[in-house]
């Protein structure tokens, strides 16, 4: 039903039934009339009632107003575990004096529980990575999916102590701003009522790589025979891929390539190029190799100095 599944556990379509009623004390309204997880229908009566309470009187009605069930019971309770489960009904609880005088009725609209014995263990959860984005895409079995309220996904990432949180009334979820080659846990799990939730599923993955970014010149300096530079190179927060190289091409006859150590703070590198020609323009372009392949061109001219 298209009704039930955009309408949360115990929330919404509370109304307020007024009936005629005859001489005597007529009781008020109950409070706090909701549906637990277990099943169990419960109210109070309010602190200032007047009226002697006999006993109560519960209507279960369907979307279409046709009452399926009527309950009488001398306690503020009732349980209805033998409704359909994960099925939208009216619940409506009348009080009923010692004058025998039936008291106005309040309403809440509810979807019943999923039975303890259910399982509900998520179905068909896969993984695909796009980029540096991930999809997640899982199902519950059909019987309970619409007593499912919303889905929760935690991600866990090996560079940060502080989970991410995220809920979704969908059945998949994008996961944006992955860093490459990093790892992740993935735990989802499906929400029902306010006290109960379904198991985790949990799903581990290394993501994939993805070249470094363009490197970023801090300084430069010249000799007549020499250049120095100092780079950034992306932190581990941004990409986790190892790195390998510093490479060097371009005009006239500059082919060099310098390892890098990849470490857990990646400082910013420092490096000279030596046995250059005095009072020449250069051109160079300037690229990261890490496991993933080359980044994009840094591209730079200078000027050595005369001798």
């Amino acid at each position: 039903m298209a009704l039930s599944r955009c309408i949360f556990f115990l929330l919404s379509c509370i109304a307020a039934i007024h009936l005629v009623t005859s001489d005597g004390c007529a009781p008020g309204t109950v409070t706090n009339l909701s549906l637990n997880g277990s099943g169990i229908l419960t109210w109070d009566t309010d602190s200032g009632e007047e009226c002697q309470i006999s006993y109560y009187i519960v209507y279960v009605t369907l979307l279409n107003g046709t009452i399926q069930w009527t309950y009488t019971t001398e306690e503020p309770h009732a349980e209805v575990t033998h409704l359909e489960p994960c099925e939208g009904y009216s619940f409506r609880v009348h009080q009923v004096s010692s004058d025998n005088v039936t008291g106005t009725g309040w309403a809440i609209y509810s979807v019943t529980p999923p039975p303890s014995d259910a399982d509900l263990a998520l179905q068909s959860v896969r993984l695909t990575q796009d980029d540096r984005r991930v999809r997640l895409e899982w199902a519950l079995d059909g019987q309970y999916a619409r007593c499912a309220r919303r889905y929760r996904v935690v991600v866990y990432n090996e560079d940060s102590d502080i989970p991410e949180d995220h809920y979704t009334s969908l059945t998949s979820l994008y996961v944006n701003n992955i860093v490459p080659c990093a790892h992740y846990t993935f735990a989802i799990r499906a929400l029902f009522t306010l006290e109960e939730e379904g198991p985790i599923t949990s799903l581990q993955h290394t993501a994939a790589q993805y070249p470094a970014a363009i490197p970023s010149l801090a300084s430069i300096s010249t000799s007549d025979q020499t250049v120095s530079f100092t780079w950034h190179l992306d932190d581990l927060q941004t990409n986790r891929c190892d790195m390998t190289a510093l490479i060097f091409d371009g005009a006239p006859y500059i082919s060099a390539s310098y390892p890098i150590y990849d470490q857990a703070n990646r400082t910013p590198l420092s490096l000279t190029i030596s046995s250059l020609r005095a009072d020449t323009l250069y051109y160079l372009r300037v690229r990261v190799n890490n496991t993933a392949g080359l980044s994009d061109p840094f591209q730079i001219a200078f000027q050595t100095q005369e001798s």
